[in-house]
């Protein structure tokens, strides 16, 4: 039977490292690994490294972050000439629930499945002049005018640049597509790890007045503290953060009934539609986009950052919300049939490589809704 959508393996895999993986789940993960030596060798490798990271974190010599840096950039290798992802997140607890594996067109062999899988979509810069890049499989330089070059390859997307005076920056801007994320590291050095749905617009190089970028969608920064101590300014919709040298989220899609912005080094001042608030290590910027209100209120930065970890993590938000972060990442249709069930809210903790049908099992468990799948659209009503 063919197996047509390699992430299911991966929902496999890390139900299989956290042992929780069914019998038939064990069974069909024990089938792909006989397939070949290949398939083996890098089971073999993924359940090394997972250990290795697990051990690192639990001992904190190592963040999330790194271990995002470290996995991306050390675990791309091509199986049947097709490019493999993994992602192994952060540990949470003792067990490895969460690790990740991307299979770009996956392995022949595995049972047919019915469900919704992520499927993972380019990620395309646009250089000034409107030409159009599209990440893929090969590593790729190309010199984009005035001595800057941009590189694009395991480590996500870089510049480099001669050293000389440019009075003229050029705009480029990332778009991160469905079931994706990219590393982008900005010609100041600092980073932007941009989310499923985003994209992000900024200036080759940055300059001498200031350090500005746009955002829509959600990215996750840690900014350099340059020499000059140049302001760095996200701006989002109608609102915008300046911070000298920070680690921070913001999460401002279209459309969203909140925005939201979430400091986790440093200090962040955040400024939305006249309102103003300065945050602190553990506080998040919260602008209610009907009322119109910006609030500092205490953060879960776990939850705030848990699509580094390939999760999803949602706590009492509205299923309107929860379905706009789920039809974003799976590539779906979410209907709902009356005006109640986008307004109540969940929570939920669960690994965004699961199936989607999976997620919707849990939430229907909460005896508030039922829902019916129709291809990729997914038809939600109230109980």
């Amino acid at each position: 039977m063919e197996f047509s959508d390699g992430f299911r393996i991966a929902g496999i895999i890390a139900r299989h490292l956290a042992g929780n993986a069914t019998e038939q789940e064990n069974a069909a993960l024990q089938a792909w690994i006989d397939e070949s030596p290949d398939n083996r060798k890098t089971f073999e490798n993924i359940t090394n490294r997972a250990q290795n990271v697990c051990h690192d974190q639990m001992s904190g010599s190592i963040s999330p972050m790194e271990t995002m840096r470290k996995i991306d950039a050390k675990y791309r290798v091509h199986l049947r000439r097709r490019r493999l992802r993994v992602a192994i997140p952060a540990a949470a607890a003792a067990l490895l629930a969460g690790v990740v594996l991307l299979l770009r067109g996956g392995p022949d062999g595995m049972p047919a499945d019915t469900g919704i899988y992520a499927q993972e979509q380019p990620v395309i810069l646009i250089l000034d002049d409107g030409r159009q890049i599209t990440m893929g499989d090969t590593d790729a330089k190309l010199a984009i005018g005035d001595g800057l070059e941009v590189i694009m390859d395991d480590e996500g997307i870089r510049y480099a640049m001669d050293g000389g005076s440019r009075n003229v920056p050029q705009y480029n801007t990332v778009k991160v597509a469905g079931a994706n994320v990219c590393r982008l590291q900005l010609p100041d050095g600092s980073i932007a790890v941009l989310n499923a749905g985003s994209e992000l617009k900024y200036p080759v190089p940055f300059p001498a007045g200031g350090r500005q970028v746009w955002l829509s969608g959600e990215a996750w920064f840690e900014v350099v503290h340059d020499e000059r101590a140049t302001p760095f300014t996200v701006r989002f919709g109608g609102g915008s953060l300046k911070v000298l040298g920070t680690s921070f989220n913001v999460s401002a899609y279209p459309g969203r009934s909140v925005h939201r912005a979430t400091l986790i080094e440093g200090s962040v001042e955040c400024s939305i539609d006249g309102s103003r608030t300065v945050l602190t290590p553990g506080l998040q910027a919260v602008y209610d986009n009907v009322a119109g209100t910006l609030t500092a209120t205490e953060a879960d930065t776990r939850a705030a950052t848990a699509w580094l970890r390939g999760q999803f993590m949602f706590d009492n938000e509205p299923l309107a919300d929860i379905m706009d972060a789920l039809a974003r990442w799976y590539g779906v249709e979410v209907v709902f049939t009356d005006t109640v069930m986008p307004q109540r809210v969940f929570s939920l903790e669960v690994n965004r490589y699961d199936s989607m049908n999976r997620i919707l099992e849990l939430l229907e468990e909460t005896g508030r809704l039922t829902w019916s799948q129709s291809g990729r659209r997914i038809t939600i009503s109230a109980i």
